[in-house]
């Protein structure tokens, strides 16, 4: 006897979004409200490092989700049933309290970086979203970023602007996300207070056979240089891109070959694996030409290129 095809909620979770239909969306979002209530929600860190002696300098926040029925929920599939509604403010709140205790209780996690949906910007709430998680936990403003993906439509640019600058007034670092993505950069950059730029993967993925790449992420780099903005590489995933990005003097890389992210207790703790210094960054590389110039200083922007927001001593998604 034949088996019954399958139906959506028979699927893998892991299927496209665009598959779901209108039932299991109802039903996502729905248990989505209660998630936070239930336990189910948990955020990941993945690590922000030096590029060249592997220092862990920050951590991307990136919010999970663990159903019981439907087991690991992908980020792909919630966060848009998320944003769809004004859900997302709901659960933006809670990321930011949560990752900022995290933080405060853990030094040593270094900055931690948190996107924040443009629901969260237009409503006007974001302000006193980041405030009341400050207040709560604790954490120096100057250990907090927030990235905003550089495809997000933000309406109002001078009310964005002026929100955001009180944001920078406080200390807090503000990211420009998937930069290169779309064709929305230039004007951010322009209107917007930002103090790092994150590159998108696309630009990351075909270095360093890609002549073409590697000459626009130079020129990415001069740019970010002369604004004061600190750069970092998004999706390093072999030792020729972390090369390639030591070579490019890049401030900061992220990426599976430099760590995947990983619930709080895997990073720090008693049971968290030492930081990487120069010696494990010399064996990812098999000691490559572009590590030997940066351990001599030739691939490091000179001191008056120096970020102007580098506030934590130590020295990220939804």
């Amino acid at each position: 006897m034949g088996r019954m095809p399958p139906t959506p909620l028979d699927r893998p979770m892991a299927i496209a979004t665009t598959l779901l239909d209108q039932e299991l969306r109802r039903q996502l979002a729905g248990a989505l409200r209660q998630a936070p209530a239930r336990g189910e929600l948990a955020i990941h860190y993945q690590p922000r490092v030096h590029p060249v002696d592997g220092r862990r300098l920050g951590a991307e926040a990136l919010l999970r989700w663990r159903h019981a029925r439907y087991g690991q929920v992908p980020p792909n599939t919630f966060i848009p049933i998320a944003e769809g509604s004004n859900l997302i403010l709901a659960l933006g709140g809670w990321v930011l309290r949560q990752a900022m205790a995290d933080a405060a209780r853990h030094p040593e996690l270094g900055r931690v970086s948190i996107n924040v949906s443009v629901r969260q910007v237009l409503s006007g709430r974001l302000p006193a979203q980041v405030a009341t998680a400050l207040a709560e936990s604790g954490l120096p403003p100057e250990r907090l970023e927030l990235e905003l993906t550089e495809t997000l439509p933000l309406g109002d640019m001078a009310e964005a602007a002026a929100m955001l600058g009180r944001l920078r007034d406080c200390g807090i670092g503000i990211a420009l996300d998937d930069f290169g993505a779309g064709y929305g950069s230039f004007q951010r950059l322009r209107e917007l207070p930002f103090s790092t730029i994150k590159l998108d993967r696309s630009l990351i993925a075909r270095l360093p056979e890609d002549a073409k790449d590697f000459a626009i992420l130079w020129a990415i780099r001069d740019l970010a240089r002369s604004l004061r903005l600190r750069l970092v590489a998004e999706g390093v995933e072999r030792p020729e891109q972390l090369e390639a990005a030591i070579g490019l003097g890049f401030d900061e890389v992220q990426g599976f070959l430099l760590g995947r992210p990983a619930p709080l207790e895997a990073l720090v703790g008693p049971t968290a694996p030492m930081q990487p210094g120069p010696a494990a960054a010399h064996r990812l590389l098999g000691g490559g030409p572009a590590l030997r110039q940066a351990a001599g200083g030739a691939c490091r922007p000179p001191d008056d290129a120096s970020p102007a927001i580098m506030l934590h001593p130590a020295d990220r998604r939804l």
